[in-house]
């Protein structure tokens, strides 16, 4: 385990160039929202908080001032950086869509809950007096996406943008309602009574609405469009409502129970159950050769260690353990952290494309489970 830790510790300081953290100075060696806020929980976890506070301010600088929060910062060409040919750009670039041609949600609300966990690991209140209304102006821009107490989103438009999926998604709910919380203890430390009690009142709201329309009865569903469920079983949003306390102990129990029904839990987290079908996974991943990306057919370390917090944080210590010490098992046979891993538990490739070592995202998220697990 300690060899684990040493190794994914390398990994993300590695990540670290500039001013913020890149997915990866191997291949994806831009500033990635997701990537460098799930990274900056490990940050957080070892101390290293001016790192995880120069990350946040980068975003801060390239915020509309509509509130929008950028999926990627460019430092380079991205689309030349897949083929192996990396040219700096002279000034950054900020891209603000997700896959395609909507708006990316999740940067906004990784961006809040990172601050929040920064704020109240450091006590750094003269950072959140400074950008307080830049996490106020990020919650509001969310907003303009809400219908009935839900974040509606378009297509490819969050982690998953390989899969078409679109309307209400459970991971980005179940991200929203934790920024909800968060927006409201944060606005409560700063005696904002008036703001505290309205994102307090959503945040009861979106819980109420999650439970009631996404839980199926075995677990919650995928995504909900035009009033249509789509009970696919997805691994993200549901370890997620366990982490953040959305599910109670039977649905635990549940959630649990169909992951390991179906053996989600090897090498150590698939993405879902059962397969989506073939005609809503992206042609492009057909021609790189990796249909199975996010597509039950990879293992990603990141959502592994997210359940292993939720196990552990539910009373499953000896779940949460095997499953942490499978992910480091993993880290120790290849020597670096990796973004995905095939089935056969080597990692995962397609004819023109490999999963990138020394992935912040997954390196940052082992790091944190480890000091909350041990």
């Amino acid at each position: 385990m300690e060899k684990a830790y040493q190794i994914a510790k390398y990994n993300l300081h590695a990540c670290f160039e500039g001013r913020g953290i890149v997915a990866s100075p191997e291949h994806f060696c831009d500033y990635w929202a997701r990537d460098s806020f799930f990274a900056s929980w490990g940050l957080l976890e070892l101390g290293d908080y001016n790192r995880v506070k120069s990350n946040l301010n980068l975003y801060v600088e390239h915020q509309t001032k509509g509130g929008q929060i950028p999926r990627r910062i460019d430092r380079f060409y991205v689309t030349l950086s897949y083929f192996g040919i990396r040219i700096k750009r002279k000034t950054s670039k900020a891209t603000r869509l997700g896959a395609h041609f909507y708006p990316a949600l999740d940067p906004n609300l990784l961006f809040i809950i990172t601050a929040c966990k920064y704020v109240t690991k450091t006590n750094d209140h003269e950072f959140l007096r400074t950008n307080f209304e830049a996490i106020y102006k990020a919650i509001q821009w969310l907003e303009k996406y809400e219908q009935d107490s839900l974040l509606k989103e378009g297509v490819l438009a969050n982690w998953m943008d390989t899969v078409l999926k679109s309307g209400s998604v459970l991971y980005t709910n179940v991200l929203y309602a934790e920024a909800l919380k968060c927006f409201f203890n944060i606005s409560s430390m700063l005696g904002r009574s008036n703001l505290t009690e309205f994102y307090a009142q959503k945040y009861q709201r979106i819980i109420k609405t999650i439970n009631e329309k996404f839980w199926n009865g075995n677990y919650y569903s995928d995504w909900i469009t035009h009033g249509k469920k789509y009970d696919f079983f997805s691994t993200d949003g549901n370890v997620l409502a366990m982490l953040f306390e959305i599910s109670n102990q039977e649905q635990n129990r549940q959630i649990i129970k169909h992951i390991e029904k179906f053996r989600l839990d090897e090498i150590p987290m698939k993405t879902n159950h059962p397969s989506y079908p073939s005609w809503r996974v992206v042609f492009w991943m057909y021609l790189r050769g990796t249909p199975k990306y996010q597509n039950n057919g990879a293992s990603w370390l990141w959502l592994g260690s997210v359940y292993a917090v939720a196990l552990n944080k539910n009373d499953y210590k000896k779940k949460a353990e095997r499953i942490h010490e499978k992910t480091a098992t993993k880290i120790e046979e290849y020597k670096t952290v990796f973004e995905t891993y095939a089935t056969n538990g080597a990692p995962y490739k397609g004819w023109f494309w490999k999963g990138t070592p020394s992935f912040a995202w997954s390196s940052g998220l082992f790091l944190w489970a480890d000091k909350l697990i041990s």
